[in-house]
């Protein structure tokens, strides 16, 4: 958990800011290359891929094995909850969001709530 809040902090954020990144080999990420050819940053710390874009930071298990356990994943959301708070204080966190039935989702909104991909 430890490890994938670090990278949320130290990458993500700072990439949402616009800010330089720090070095992501010196933070212990591994980069690779799948077919595809979109670049993933590998941390073995916890298992998990790291990919980013201009719009987007995602942080996913390699393999649905390797998850955290519901109570690991709730301390994490828990943790990631206090940094929002933090850093995006005028966010709302919106209940209703469920995006997956196997995944723990949680949302954060600007502006009024609004059921997920609904287009009215």
């Amino acid at each position: 958990m430890d490890s994938i809040y670090s990278l949320f902090a130290e990458v993500c954020l700072p990439q949402h800011r616009g800010a330089q990144l720090p070095a992501l080999d010196a933070l212990g990420l591994v980069s690779y290359v799948p077919k595809d050819g979109n670049l993933l940053w590998i941390d073995p710390l916890s298992e998990t891929f790291l990919k980013f874009d201009d719009r987007s930071c995602s942080i996913q298990f390699h393999d649905r094995k390797t998850g955290l356990t519901r109570d690991q994943g709730n301390a994490l959301a828990n943790m990631i909850a206090g940094l929002v708070e933090t850093e995006f204080p005028s966010l709302r966190l919106d209940p209703e969001v469920k995006l997956q039935e196997t995944a723990m989702t949680k949302a954060w909104m600007a502006g009024e709530f609004a059921k997920p991909w609904s287009h009215t």
